[in-house]
């Protein structure tokens, strides 16, 4: 085959910043489609022109029927689980993804373990109880601004009375 009929595409290492233009959506949507589904670019660019006004934050929080109601029943499915493998992608390569992922079951199991040791030593609990507060206060809290919805609202009041036990605690 000759070079020249080859399409060369620039694909995008991560999904679209939130703040990317409609623009760089369709630039994004139309590489997505050639080169996982492997689409001629012209279908492609036709495909991902169905995306008007969207930032990449509306692409972020797209669901998979406004996919289907976007670009249509035949191509819009197979489109939202692409762009959500390249979400998922995109974000288990971030800090604090580990952080937000894994802090709060593991400071879930500290917090227990220090409310098991103020069981277990009744003269030192108020210690106990700090330390356990220390563990699950602030880690929630922080959490709790990368996550969606009831999530964050649970994880917030969860942090905040764990933060609020903690300040107490320590004018005890």
């Amino acid at each position: 085959m000759i070079e020249e009929e080859l399409p060369l595409f620039n694909i995008p290492s991560t999904f679209p910043s939130s703040t990317a233009t409609p623009n760089e959506v369709r630039t994004y949507l139309g590489l997505v489609l050639a080169s996982k589904h492997d689409t001629n670019p012209d279908y492609a660019n036709e495909i991902a022109n169905k995306w008007v006004l969207g930032r990449g934050s509306h692409l972020h929080k797209a669901t998979r029927d406004d996919f289907i109601t976007t670009f249509g029943r035949e191509v819009g499915g197979y489109l939202y689980s692409s762009v959500q493998e390249d979400i998922s992608s995109s974000w288990y390569h971030h800090l604090y993804c580990f952080f937000s992922h894994w802090a709060p079951p593991v400071c879930t199991v500290l917090a227990l373990i220090f409310l098991a040791m103020a069981c277990l030593y009744p003269d030192q609990y108020k210690e106990y109880l700090r330390y356990a507060s220390y563990c699950l206060g602030p880690p929630l809290f922080a959490c709790a601004f990368t996550r969606e919805g009831d999530q964050r609202a649970a994880m917030c009041l969860g942090g905040g009375v764990c933060t609020c036990l903690m300040v107490v605690l320590l004018l005890v």
